[in-house]
């Protein structure tokens, strides 16, 4: 991996990047493939289809509409004992053009991606039972800036997604994909032991 000690620090930026409060909006879903928007971070590094990254699949991305950091994880099952993929990190606004600044490749257990699938397939139906769920009366639907998180899954021959904003499903899948980067990211920490800062 080039630039290794650069590209850890640009993740450990990101990582403390991708917690924030935002306000409630409801999320947006399908069962197709996700067509990306003008100005999602996903145009950046030409996203394939979902299905080409393998049989079982999943993809995640970020877009906060004032600019900033990014994060694309994307991971698929490779045979019966581990899980393949990459993070790019991007840097720009949406309504200008998203820059990569740098790409790591990832991996983990089988077991450990079955229950990251089992956690995103989750997600995604809770999302779509919110967005079926009709708002109160008093309340205005609304979410004036903030990161939209998507999440894209591929499994058993069919697509599914969530696209959610300012609180809710998008922090679940904030939360879900910090997981996967920390335990990667800490893969290379760890051999630095207490020299680290």
């Amino acid at each position: 991996m080039r630039n290794a000690g650069g590209t850890i620090s640009i993740a450990i930026a990101l990582l403390a990047a991708l917690t924030s409060s935002q306000l409630a909006a409801k999320p947006s879903s399908g069962s197709t493939e996700y067509r990306a928007q003008q100005g999602d971070s996903l145009t950046a590094i030409r996203a394939r289809p979902l299905a080409k990254l393998g049989k079982d699949a999943l993809r995640f991305s970020n877009v906060p509409s004032l600019g900033g950091s990014v994060v694309i994880i994307e991971l698929s099952r490779s045979g019966k004992s581990e899980a393949l993929g990459r993070v790019f990190f991007l840097h720009g606004h949406p309504a200008d053009r998203w820059r990569q600044i740098g790409q790591m490749r990832i991996f983990m257990a089988a077991a450990d991606f079955d229950t990251l699938a089992l956690e995103a397939d989750s997600l995604i139906e809770r999302g779509k039972v919110a967005m079926a769920e009709p708002l109160p009366s008093d309340t205005i639907d609304v979410c004036v800036d903030g990161s939209a998180h998507l999440l894209e899954r591929y499994a058993s021959g069919k697509t599914s997604w969530i696209r959610d904003r300012c609180g809710g499903t998008g922090d679940s899948i904030e939360r879900l994909m910090a997981k996967v980067l920390k335990m990667n990211i800490n893969r290379y920490l760890r051999p630095l032991g207490d020299k680290l800062p």
